[in-house]
């Protein structure tokens, strides 16, 4: 088989895999759950690290006349990362309170917040200190506001931070969760291109690049089982034949010539100049796929066979980072 022939079928077959694929993901939709992300961005602590650091300079932070020792400055990102929109007031609603609220870690105190940046119209207190109220009339997917937290903590902050917010026992959203994670990214640290794009443009992206990679490494495997069957049936077949084929070889080439010494290591050249029709013995095997791609010896199958294995992990990594990343 020709490699041009076996690239129309390779990319027919990708065709036809992702086109299956965008019909189900696109035409039977699988119902989604809403999910908001609260993802913690950044920690400073406000009054331990600076002391540490200047001894003789310190800064004092009150509330309510009080003096604030351990105060932590927390960067937090809250955003609707589905596909669907919450809603939180009118007839649709799809919270069960009024607001979505959010448990201060016990033994922690929730002194102040600011705004850093927000994509929509909301509404978020602080309430007894211990308490986060987050108060919205439409949330949409992709929405998303960022706030500086300041948290007393005592203790330091925790080696699992993700429990600082926590949500409380009774669920809030209908068909939904609430997921907390560390982000920890800087601000500059660039977007993905696809970011950019709308969900569904997006999702047929991902869909025929994974189709493309998985076909890749699927027609690299079958390569690579092909050229080790088809070099194990050559060395046969010259084992059996070797007698036949030098007397075959002198009516052709003279013997003892250096073009003569060069067919006897490559039959497969031979074949490729000279018909095989007064041949006495088994015909010589043709390659499974791959008709122009000769293995002479155990070196180069090697070499073939450690090229198409680089390339198998290289397009596996690629392939599995796109399904974790799949929006």
């Amino acid at each position: 088989m020709k490699v041009f022939s076996l690239l129309k079928i390779f990319v027919f077959l990708v065709s036809l895999i992702a086109a299956i694929i965008t019909i189900i993901v696109f035409v039977f939709p699988t119902q989604e759950r809403i999910k908001m992300s609260v993802s913690y961005v950044s920690f400073e602590n406000l009054t331990d690290e600076n002391r540490s650091k200047e001894p003789e300079l310190n800064a004092v932070y009150y509330y309510k006349g009080e003096t604030i020792d351990h105060l932590w400055k927390v960067r937090v990102n809250f955003e609707n990362t589905s596909n669907k929109t919450i809603i939180g007031r009118g007839s649709q609603k799809n919270i069960i309170p009024d607001t979505i609220t959010l448990n201060v870690k016990k033994g922690c105190r929730l002194i102040d917040k600011k705004l850093v940046h927000t994509d929509f119209a909301h509404n978020m207190q602080i309430i007894n200190n211990d308490l986060v109220s987050i108060g919205f009339d439409q949330w949409r997917s992709g929405e998303a506001m960022d706030y500086f937290l300041y948290i007393q903590i005592p203790e330091g902050l925790p080696k699992d931070a993700n429990d600082i917010l926590s949500q409380p026992e009774s669920r809030q959203i209908i068909d939904g969760d609430i997921f907390f994670n560390l982000s920890l990214e800087s601000e500059g640290k660039d977007k993905l291109v696809t970011s950019f794009l709308p969900s569904k443009v997006k999702k047929i992206i991902y869909i025929v690049a994974i189709g493309y990679l998985g076909v890749t490494i699927l027609v690299l495997f079958i390569i690579i089982f092909c050229i080790v069957i088809d070099f194990v049936r050559k060395k046969q077949w010259l084992k059996i034949n070797i007698d036949e084929y030098k007397k075959f070889l002198s009516t052709k080439v003279e013997e003892g010539t250096q073009e003569y010494n060069k067919y006897l290591k490559r039959p497969d050249k031979f074949w490729d100049k000279y018909s095989s029709s007064d041949f006495q013995g088994k015909k010589y095997p043709r390659n499974i796929m791959l008709d122009d791609l000769s293995i002479a010896n155990y070196k180069s199958l090697l070499s073939a066979a450690l090229i198409i294995i680089i390339c198998i992990v290289l397009a596996g990594t690629i392939f599995i980072d796109l399904i974790q990343l799949f929006p």
